[in-house]
C-alpha cells in the first residue's frame, strides 16, 4: 500500500489526486482569472460561491482562496 501512495505521488499530477470539489474550484477561479486579468482571487472565489449557490456557512471565502492557493503551490511545485 505505502508502494502505491509513493506512486502516486510521483507519477500522477497533483491535479488529478484532488477531489472534486477542489478541482472545481481551482478551475473555475484560474478560468475566471484568465479570462478577465484584472479580477482577484477573492472575487472570483465569491463568484464561485454565488455561481454554485453555496452558502458562506457552508463553505466559507477563505476556505476557497485557500483551497486555491494551497493547490497552486502545488502545481508550481510540481513543475
Amino acid at each position: 500500500m505505502g508502494q502505491k501512495n509513493k506512486y502516486l505521488d510521483k507519477e500522477v499530477p497533483a491535479m488529478y489526486r484532488k477531489n472534486t470539489l477542489d478541482t472545481m474550484i481551482y478551475t473555475f477561479i484560474d478560468a475566471q482569472r484568465f479570462t478577465i486579468p484584472g479580477i482577484s482571487v477573492k472575487e472570483s472565489a465569491l463568484s464561485f460561491l454565488k455561481h454554485y449557490k453555496i452558502d458562506e456557512s457552508d463553505l466559507s471565502l477563505e476556505k476557497v482562496t485557500q483551497t486555491f492557493f494551497r493547490i497552486q503551490k502545488e502545481l508550481l511545485n510540481e513543475a
